[in-house]
């Protein structure tokens, strides 16, 4: 099935009011900027992606812990001490890194089962290194949260999906970094 992903920043742009003043703000430091990526099939917006890109520095894991349950499970394993990705997640031939957390990638029901979500994930990471022209690595908390919610975490159908979900995620170039974890990087500039 033929389909396009266009990424784009959200309007990010936070006002900030104080002693009567209103002014702009780009983004407030306790937030990461959130990418948008809209699939379309022949015109139609079909579903979206949803990223956040932050920047490998000391307010790493603060921005994870204050944004999503999922991101602070994957800031817990990824960070040191001094709350930066640790160096074994990174891509190793570039000084620069940005580090996109996987948000949500959600497709409309009828576009299901056609390749469409897996197409996404063999290839996210270097739509986004060509979008934004550089080395980068992908994590992403993979959990079966609809199978949960429906059979409960203890249930058969859980534990199934949570390894259909592994064996997806490995065979599309993320490795796994614990439990639920994984990571997806290379080590080329686009």
């Amino acid at each position: 099935m033929d389909f396009s992903i266009e990424f784009e920043e959200k309007n990010s742009i936070i006002f900030d009011f104080f002693d009567g003043e209103c002014e702009p703000l780009n983004l407030r430091d306790d937030e990461p900027e959130i990418i948008r990526g809209t699939i379309t099939c022949d015109d139609h917006k079909i579903g979206y992606v949803d990223v956040y890109k932050l920047d490998n520095d000391s307010s790493f894991y603060r921005k994870c812990d204050n944004f999503s349950d999922d991101s602070a499970m994957i800031a817990e394993a990824i960070c040191d001490e001094n709350g930066c990705v640790l160096e074994k997640f990174l891509p190793s031939d570039s000084f620069w890194h940005s580090i996109f957390i996987l948000d949500r990638i959600y497709i409309d029901k009828e576009f299901r089962g056609k390749g469409i979500g897996s197409a996404i994930i063999s290839n996210l990471l270097n739509m986004l290194n060509y979008q934004y022209d550089f080395c980068c690595a992908v994590f992403l908390s993979a959990s079966a949260f609809e199978t949960a919610d429906e059979f409960g975490p203890d249930s058969q159908e859980y534990i199934d999906e949570c390894r259909r979900l592994d064996s997806f995620y490995k065979k599309n170039g993320f490795v796994k970094v614990e439990n639920n974890i994984y990571v997806c990087k290379n080590n080329t500039n686009v």
